[in-house]
């Protein structure tokens, strides 16, 4: 089951914004893709 989730990194770890449908100790893949590029404006308004 492939999940789509945003998170947080706090410099050391990331934390899911919303919780994750996975037993503990399950080994996953990440891919890291910061959303600021995905908007090209990162977090500013177009106002």
């Amino acid at each position: 089951m492939i999940q789509t989730l945003e998170a947080i990194f706090d410099g050391q770890v990331l934390h899911p914004a919303q919780p994750l449908d996975l037993k503990a100790g399950t080994r996953v893949k990440i891919t890291v893709e910061p959303i600021a590029s995905m908007n090209r404006g990162g977090d500013r308004s177009f106002l």
